[in-house]
């Protein structure tokens, strides 16, 4: 009876611990939660396609600071960015965050960097709109040609005589 008592605690403390894990570890952020936080001031956003060398003073100053630092958006390249989400979902009615986001945000942040602006013009983004079209047909291209190499590759080798011979079934 006690070995059935303690078995039985031992699973209620189980699942109890373990309810209370799930419920602190599943409360993911959303777009929108993203959204009003880095609107609002309170976070950040950061580009993962865009980093640039740690400097020797940060160095220096932290051990810690990785080799590459990426770079924090502005607020303005974190509207567009955020828009241009909402822009892709309501035209596709779909909660999903299209693919070629960071590269639209990429492509407006490097020609701000250029021009020294920090102004998003509506030229700027209908070039980024076609910077990612002709990235994503380009995209399409290569897997279609990678799809057609792996199937050339896959043919079978061609058979000596003797092995013909051999596996040639004499007795049907």
């Amino acid at each position: 009876m006690n070995k059935y008592l303690n078995t039985t605690i031992t699973v209620v403390m189980i699942i109890v611990f373990g309810s209370l894990l799930l419920n602190t570890s599943v409360n993911a952020a959303t777009v929108e939660d993203a959204k009003k936080s880095v609107l609002n001031g309170e976070g950040e956003m950061v580009n993962p396609n865009m980093h640039r060398d740690s400097t020797d003073e940060e160095t220096k100053a932290n051990k810690n600071v990785p080799y590459q630092v990426f770079r924090k958006m502005t607020k303005e390249e974190a509207s567009e960015y955020f828009s241009y989400i909402d822009k892709y979902q309501s035209k596709n009615n779909t909660n999903s965050v299209p693919d070629n986001a960071y590269d639209y945000i990429q492509y407006i942040t490097e020609q701000l960097d250029k021009s020294k602006t920090k102004t998003i013009t509506n030229e700027l983004r209908a070039e980024a709109e076609n910077y990612v079209k002709t990235q994503n047909n380009s995209d399409r291209k290569s897997d279609t040609n990678l799809e057609l190499k792996s199937k050339k590759e896959t043919k079978e080798p061609k058979k000596s005589f003797w092995k013909n011979f051999l596996s040639f079934n004499w007795l049907k």
